[in-house]
C-alpha cells in the first residue's frame, strides 16, 4: 500500500441554518450526512471509492450504521469528523467516526459496515484483493458494536406513506440511505418528537429503493423511549430497512 495514505480521515463542517432542528441544534439527518462526506472523500483518497472502480462496475453499500450521540451541535457550530476502517472479513468492511466539537471534545460515535456489489447483478462480491491493508490497526473502535441482528417489529403502532421522489436517489441509482432514516423518525409519535431527541440510532439494511416505489414507514414502542421501525416496499411487503431508535429528553 502506498504509504502516503492516511488510515485516519479529518473532514471540517459548521453547522448551517438549514440542518437545523426547531431547538436550533443539527438533526440526525445532517450528522449522517457528515459522516457519509467524510467517508467519500477517505475512500476516494484511499483510491477505493465508487469512481476509482468504475472499470471494475462495482461499487460499496452500507449494510449496517450505529451512531450514539452526546449531544447535537448549534447552528453555526463547528464540528470535526474523524473516520477510519478499521477491520474487514471476506465480505465486510467497517469503518468507524469520531465526531468532535471546536474545543475539540468528542460530542459522538458511530460505526458502520459496508460491502461490495456487482452493479450488473446488484448482488454482493466478495471485497478485493486491493483492499488489502486499508485498515488502521493503531486506532481502537469508536463504538465497539458486533452488529447483532435487530429485533423485528411485529406490531406496528404508529405507520406513514411515502412515494420514492427523483431527489431521494443516490449516484447508485437508489433511495439515499439517509432517506430511510427520515422515513423511520416521521412514524414516530410527535409528542416524542416535540420533547425529545434521539441519541441512539441502529440500522440495518436489508434490501434497495428505486424511483416510483411507495413506502411503508412503521414504528412499535419496544420499552420506555425505544422503537423498532420497520421500512417496508408497499407493491411486494419487502422489507427494506430495520432500525432501533432511543431517545432522551432534550440535552443543551
Amino acid at each position: 500500500m502506498n504509504e502516503n495514505r492516511k488510515l485516519t480521515w479529518t473532514e471540517n463542517f459548521t453547522v448551517r441554518s438549514f440542518e437545523i432542528d426547531l431547538k436550533g441544534q443539527a438533526t440526525i439527518q445532517t450528522i449522517c450526512r457528515y459522516i457519509q462526506e467524510a467517508a467519500i472523500n477517505h475512500a476516494a483518497h484511499l483510491k477505493v471509492d465508487k469512481y476509482s472502480m468504475d472499470d471494475l462496475n462495482i461499487t460499496w453499500v452500507l449494510s449496517r450504521l450505529q451512531i450514539r450521540m452526546d449531544r447535537y451541535p448549534f447552528w453555526k457550530e463547528a464540528v470535526t469528523v474523524e473516520t477510519w476502517p478499521v477491520l474487514k472479513d471476506k465480505h465486510f468492511a467497517i469503518r468507524d467516526y469520531e465526531l468532535s466539537d471546536g474545543k475539540g471534545k468528542s460530542i459522538g460515535v458511530g460505526t458502520s459496515s459496508w460491502m461490495m456489489i456487482d452493479l450488473n447483478t446488484r448482488r454482493p462480491i466478495p471485497l478485493p484483493s486491493f483492499m488489502e491493508g486499508i485498515e488502521n490497526i493503531k486506532r481502537s473502535r469508536a463504538l465497539d458494536s458486533r452488529f447483532e441482528r435487530l429485533p423485528e417489529l411485529e406490531k406496528p403502532e404508529f405507520q406513514k406513506s411515502f412515494h420514492v421522489r427523483h431527489s431521494d436517489l443516490d449516484i447508485n441509482l437508489h433511495v439515499n440511505y439517509v432517506h430511510y432514516i427520515e422515513w423511520a423518525l416521521e412514524a414516530v409519535p410527535r409528542e416524542i418528537l416535540k420533547d425529545n431527541q434521539l441519541y441512539e440510532l441502529e440500522v440495518g439494511f436489508r434490501a434497495e429503493s428505486v424511483y416510483g416505489d411507495s413506502i411503508s414507514s412503521q414504528c412499535q414502542q419496544a420499552e420506555a423511549n425505544t422503537y423498532l421501525h420497520k421500512i417496508m416496499r408497499i407493491s411486494d411487503n419487502m422489507e427494506l430497512t430495520r432500525l432501533v431508535s432511543r431517545w432522551r429528553p432534550y440535552k443543551f
